[in-house]
């Protein structure tokens, strides 16, 4: 059974990408499962990954590091249920010191023939093309230097949603990338293409039979936290409902429309803005960072309902408190100019605390 751990920035296209793979090796008539894993319990990838009928788990409640041991539980329970030829454990987009504290421990108790574990690590080609050459980024030095440790121990550095900059800047930033890290295999690759998604996934396989081990991360731990704590985190679950069946797609685009301005306004680094939407038997997944334009509306379908559910993730460098505020106003205003009504359930508003690994193998 392969391994492949995916990490990566917030925003990067990790779960696009796992997606992308199961559904190529379902095609191939491989079983593929997925651990999902963040800090709050609200997850959208979740929700998204069972939607596309995609056999998953989810380790919440902290990174895979300090939530090692439910990682092993529910590594156990994927393979008690599936039987997965292939698993992906898509880490939460702030950790790092991945190498240490999951691979090495992970390594130790799988067979003597299980193969190696690979580790790919995901980052925006727009995002690293500005932190590379040394252009404004959307996020505070704290948060870059995270940026920057999570791909110093990745095996294999994939510079996705190339498809989203010109050629020109795709090759440049290629370039960049490997002069900053000229020990690493570097790739560029648009996920939503499918013929780059089976070379990724050959060349996972190739590396998992390879006996190359990857290094431990040499951490700062006090810079690593602070990096992490100027993250504001908020899941948040509402269900809008309007007095008659009727086409909630306007209503969503109005509020994501207004929240994104609210985020450039206030020049709030935005990792990643997640949202599940449930109206009726659709299910639609809306996904957008800083910098993208308005493209994520062709995310959100014809949504004829009474009522709907959304569950928001938000990850971004800000107060969560405002946060929330932000998402309330504007689904407020939103759903007001739609004449309905909208109602906050279930909700999460934190930082990152301290990352405290579990088991760490130097």
């Amino acid at each position: 059974m392969q391994v492949h751990l995916v990490g990566g920035f917030l925003g990067s296209g990790k779960s696009t990408a796992i997606a992308m793979a199961c559904k190529a090796l379902a095609e191939r008539k491989i079983t593929a499962g997925v651990v999902t894993n963040d800090l709050g319990r609200y997850l959208v990838d979740t929700a998204f990954f069972d939607a596309q009928k995609i056999p998953a788990v989810q380790v919440t409640g902290g990174c895979l590091c300090s939530q090692y041991d439910d990682l092993l539980i529910k590594l156990d329970r994927l393979k008690r249920a599936v039987q997965p030829e292939v698993i992906f454990i898509e880490t939460v987009g702030c950790s790092a010191d991945l190498v240490a504290a999951v691979i090495k421990p992970l390594l130790e108790v799988r067979g003597p023939h299980d193969g190696n574990i690979t580790f790919s690590v995901f980052a925006d080609t727009r995002l690293l093309s500005l932190w590379a050459s040394g252009e404004s980024v959307p996020f505070s030095n704290k948060v870059m230097y995270l940026y920057g440790r999570q791909m110093e121990e990745a095996g294999l550095i994939v510079l996705n949603k190339r498809d989203l900059v010109s050629p020109g800047r795709a090759r440049q930033a290629l370039e960049d990338a490997r002069s900053r890290f000229p020990a690493k295999q570097i790739a560029l690759q648009n996920s939503l293409d499918p013929l780059q998604i089976d070379i990724w996934l050959d060349e996972l396989d190739a590396l998992s039979r390879r006996s190359t081990p990857l290094n431990s991360l040499q951490l700062e731990y006090n810079h690593y936290a602070e990096g992490r704590s100027a993250l504001g985190w908020l899941d948040v679950n509402l269900d809008f409902t309007s007095q008659s069946i009727s086409n909630h797609r306007p209503m969503v685009i109005d509020w994501i429309t207004a929240l994104e301005r609210e985020f450039r306004q206030r020049n709030i680094g935005l990792g990643h803005l997640k949202m599940m939407v449930k109206a009726g038997k659709t299910d639609a997944r809306v996904s957008l960072t800083t910098g993208d334009a308005a493209g994520w509306r062709a995310q959100v379908p014809d949504l004829r309902c009474r009522e709907m559910h959304a569950l928001v993730n938000i990850r971004a460098e800000a107060d969560p408190t405002l946060l929330r505020e932000l998402v309330q106003q504007t689904a407020q205003s939103a759903a007001g100019r739609a004449e309905s009504q909208v109602e906050e359930k279930e909700t999460e508003v934190f930082r990152p605390d301290y990352p405290k690994p579990k088991r760490r193998v130097p």
